[in-house]
């Protein structure tokens, strides 16, 4: 069966990071390719600089979950790293694994990093404050991981997401 992985965390928890690295053990393992998509893909130019426009949110959330699901209709195994603050964020990806047939693993980030796209700090306060960890009892969300960015903690991961479990 398919995975979707979605990975939820307020900026700067290790999201995009634990993303790359399940990637890489998975390529390590001569696996099918996970695919990695993300909101901030949106905001990055053709030059490769990241270029952040809060009124492009909305436009950015949509083309991350029409790539999904794009992915998702032919079978490929997808990894969501989003912040998803809020539970309700999370839903439309759900009804996608539901749709294709998905198993689902949810992963939330605390790994501490550093945020890469220079949020404001009361920005970041209000998010981890506001943030929710409701997870609905569906029977294709087969795993709920909270990551802390040691080593142990991906183990427990990489196991179910790159098949060793």
């Amino acid at each position: 069966m398919s995975i979707l992985v979605l990975i939820c965390g307020i900026p700067g928890a290790g999201k995009s990071t634990l993303a790359r690295q399940l990637i890489e053990a998975r390529k390590g393992k001569g696996m099918p390719h996970l695919f990695l998509r993300e909101t901030d893909d949106f905001f990055i130019t053709e030059s490769g600089e990241y270029r952040f426009e809060s009124y492009k949110l909305s436009d950015a959330h949509h083309h991350c979950q029409n790539e999904t699901e794009k992915l998702m209709s032919v079978g490929s195994d997808v990894v969501v790293a989003n912040i998803f603050v809020h539970a309700w964020e999370r839903e439309i990806y759900f009804k996608f694994a539901e749709r294709h047939s998905y198993d689902v693993v949810v992963i939330f980030c605390n790994g501490g990093f550093k945020d890469i796209h220079d949020v404001p700090e009361w920005k970041v306060e209000l998010m981890r404050k506001e943030f929710e960890f409701e997870v609905p009892k569906h029977p294709y969300i087969k795993h709920v991981f909270f990551y802390d960015g040691t080593q142990k903690s991906f183990d427990e991961i990489d196991k179910v997401v790159n098949g060793d479990e």
